[in-house]
């Protein structure tokens, strides 16, 4: 019976590690525009009376945005309240992110790319999603990387009708990665929409047996034993006299 719960807390632990994998693997994945939705912050403040007198409870959790990720958004799941409070806000400091120009540049010219390759559909996608990334970029909070939920209960009532207070919540973040430095981007661009080989003008367009020949460089005949041959294009064993 020990080896059977040893053998299943085995597989439990192996199980544990490979999502730990698949999720990281996910947060590296790291590109221009992706959004993460992470349950945050959650706190958890009770009070009640004490020696005839109303108790106040604050509680605060904090959240450090990782670096190259922006908030885009803050929502409060409230799972009980009674009497309670809450706030939410961001800490402001210097974040990592590409600047709203450098951006645009980069999508710009892998627009002008697709075009000169005459990809049109691609320059028509490309400039969809830039619209999209500048539209999100309007709505980030571009310089926070702590964020904050704070939930604080306070007792009430009166002496002879003592009353508690509690609330529980979890800060949910919606965070928008724009940790990709402009070079990177546009490197990244070009492989997804196979922009980084030559190719040939569009118009120009020709098979193979279109090509046509100079007469001046084929090769010239030669008179041998009475026959006319080409050596150049003779392989066989010629015998001599």
């Amino acid at each position: 019976m020990k080896r059977l719960l040893n053998f299943k807390n085995h597989h439990v632990l192996v199980l544990t590690l490979i999502m730990c994998v698949v999720f990281s693997n996910v947060l590296l994945a790291q590109v221009t525009g992706q959004e993460w939705t992470v349950n945050a912050v959650t706190v958890n403040a009770q009070a009640s009376w004490s020696k005839r007198k109303p108790q106040t409870d604050v509680q605060t959790g904090t959240y450090p945005i990782p670096d190259g990720w922006v908030v885009k958004s803050i929502d409060v799941i409230i799972h009980e309240r009674n009497k309670g409070s809450f706030s939410t806000y961001v800490i402001g400091a210097g974040s990592n992110i590409i600047i709203k120009q450098d951006l645009k540049n980069a999508y710009q010219s892998a627009i002008d790319l697709a075009i000169s390759y005459g990809k049109h559909q691609v320059a028509a996608q490309l400039r969809q999603e830039l619209n999209e990334m500048m539209s999100t970029y309007t709505q980030i909070s571009s310089t926070s990387n702590v964020i904050v939920g704070r939930a604080t209960a306070v007792a009430w009532g009166d002496i002879l009708n003592q009353k508690g207070a509690h609330i529980r919540i979890t800060v949910k973040a919606t965070l928008v990665y724009f940790g990709e430095s402009s070079s990177q981007l546009m490197v990244r661009l070009k492989e997804k929409y196979k922009l980084n080989v030559p190719q040939p003008h569009p118009n120009i367009s020709i098979a193979p047996d279109e090509v046509e020949l100079n007469p001046n460089m084929l090769p010239t005949p030669t008179l041998i034993n009475g026959n006319i041959t080409n050596p150049s294009f003779n392989i066989g064993k010629i015998d001599k006299d």
